[in-house]
């Protein structure tokens, strides 16, 4: 054997400290989630809202989906009402009164506990009819009474849908219904018309309190005018035979010299 000492293998190279300290482990990122979140409450809301609205306003407001009650233009309105055949007052004014008011004050005429008021027995019915009138053409607003209970609502006006005709119609229903124990008086649409002429310069709905103030009709005034002429040949021959013996013997010399020449 040989005294040379073995050979020692090199030393192997010193690791880096850095590459002894265990790096972070880094989480995979999260999937991406666009599109996918919840939608907020207050847009469900909003929606949920609108969608309410829509539907309330279009079962108020829908008129059955006519064409008569649709019409933005009110004189091609009467112009095709004048083209119809003629429609018995009730038969025609139950059809109006289904399109446009039977939402509100119900087929049954008892309208809607402490929303809209009813019909049936209504003092408002029985009363003058120069405030109904008033209410269809203009609308009205405002705390009102009837039948003891009091409402606060709305009452949109009809004076630009409907004709004197179509708002006499659905009065004369309404005033005539005998189911809903009213047997008052029709409604003619010349008193619809005189109603309008003397109100034509309203632009605001009808207040209660404004409405109760009036204790005149405008329809009265054409049958006041018929009658005059004949109570005039009434009083005529009572007056004359009075005045003849009084005034006669002294005037007729009179006229007679005053004729003659």
């Amino acid at each position: 054997m040989s005294d040379q000492p073995e050979k020692q293998p090199p030393p192997e190279p010193a690791t880096p400290t850095s590459l002894l300290t265990p790096r972070p482990v880094h989480p995979e990122l999260a999937e991406p989630t666009d599109g996918l979140e919840p939608v907020p409450m207050w847009m469900i809301a909003f929606f949920g809202l609108l969608i309410f609205w829509g539907g309330w306003y279009l079962a108020r407001y829908v008129g059955d989906w006519r064409s008569d009650v649709l019409e933005e233009d009110p004189s091609a309105l009467r112009m095709a009402a004048t083209s119809i055949p003629a429609e018995d007052a009730m038969n025609l004014g139950k059809r109006i009164f289904t399109g446009n008011c039977a939402v509100c004050h119900q087929p049954t005429g008892l309208g809607i506990p402490g929303q809209y008021p009813p019909l049936a027995g209504s003092e408002w019915v029985a009363a003058n009819p120069a405030r109904i009138k008033r209410l269809v053409l203009h609308g009205g607003e405002g705390v009102i009474e009837v039948k003891g209970s009091t409402f606060n609502n709305a009452m949109p006006p009809f004076g630009a849908k409907l004709t004197d005709k179509q708002i006499a119609a659905v009065l004369t229903f309404v005033r005539g219904n005998a189911e809903w124990g009213n047997t008052f008086d029709p409604i003619t649409p010349e008193a619809v018309t005189a109603t309008r002429e003397a109100t034509k310069d309203r632009l605001n709905p009808w207040s209660p309190a404004e409405l109760l103030a009036i204790n005149t009709d405008e329809s009265p005034a054409a049958p006041a005018s018929t009658s005059a002429p004949a109570s005039a040949p009434a009083s005529a021959p009572a007056s004359a035979p009075t005045s003849a013996p009084t005034s006669g013997p002294a005037s007729a010399p009179t006229s007679a010299s005053a004729s003659a020449p």
